[in-house]
């Protein structure tokens, strides 16, 4: 079943990694203070955009060439650590993409942290990957903890917030409890949007949020924008789906996809 579960992932990975590989997949960027060179900063923060948007092939390709751009860029490395788990995907990751991402943490520890936030982000990264934390899913509430530490530590940076966000929706529980947790990320989402009313990984979680019969009707704005926030990025075209189909949207549903074989959706217009 495991073999099974990894083989879907696989395959969900490469769809969506290899599609639009010759545009830009996303049209907001994000804007995280890094020190590395300008190169490396700049490529750093494409890369943030795609792991917020779920483009994970991408999203490495983008870290590793800031990683080339300026060797002791940390968060860099962080990146590629990152980009190697998927938290709200089913299965667990390959073999390669465990061996990639564990490669990446321990070039990380060794690396200097500029700052209280990339340190935060780099103690989260580490989180995941350490020798004594036995499987999967006690990979994943270990990454959440630290990561949800991290926005705690660093309040005013958009990006803790929204990963922070998104950890807490990857350990939330089934069943009523769990649309209660939803309910809160959710909260915390829209207060995140009215002051970053573009960044796509506010966007993106509020869909995860609020992908759910009892919330479904609190996801709709965002299905409505999160396409044009991220024209170009495969899954952005997807998730408004998931809100559309719940609340009865067949029309925008129908809408979403590729048009005259682009790339471009046209959700909610």
């Amino acid at each position: 079943m495991q073999h099974l579960h990894r083989k879907t992932r696989a395959t969900l990975v490469a769809f969506l990694g290899t599609v639009c590989l010759a545009v830009p997949a996303v049209a907001t960027a994000a804007s995280f203070p890094t020190n590395c060179n300008q190169k490396a900063s700049q490529t750093f923060n494409e890369g943030l955009s795609l792991l917020h948007n779920m483009m994970y092939i991408q999203a490495e390709a983008a870290f590793n060439q800031a990683a080339e751009a300026d060797p002791s860029c940390a968060m860099a490395q962080w990146g590629i650590a990152m980009s190697n788990f998927h938290p709200l995907w089913p299965g667990t990751p390959s073999e390669a993409e465990t061996e990639r991402g564990s490669a990446a943490a321990k070039k990380l520890a060794s690396m200097t942290q500029h700052s209280a936030l990339e340190e935060a982000f780099a103690a989260a990264a580490a989180a995941f990957y350490a020798s004594d934390v036995d499987g999967y899913r006690a990979q994943i509430n270990a990454w959440a903890d630290a990561q949800v530490t991290a926005a705690e530590q660093n309040p005013g940076n958009i990006d803790a917030a929204a990963l922070a966000a998104l950890a807490r929706l990857a350990t939330a529980p089934r069943g009523p409890e769990g649309i209660e947790v939803k309910a809160r990320v959710g909260d915390t989402l829209d207060a995140l949007h009215q002051s970053e009313p573009d960044h796509p990984g506010v966007i993106h979680y509020a869909i995860h949020a609020y992908d759910n019969p009892p919330l479904k009707e609190r996801g709709r704005p965002y299905a409505e924008i999160y396409d044009k926030t991220a024209p170009n990025a495969p899954h952005a075209l997807h998730m408004p789906a998931h809100i559309f189909t719940r609340t009865g949207d067949w029309e925008k549903f129908s809408d979403c996809g590729y048009v005259n074989g682009s790339s471009h959706c046209h959700c909610g217009a």
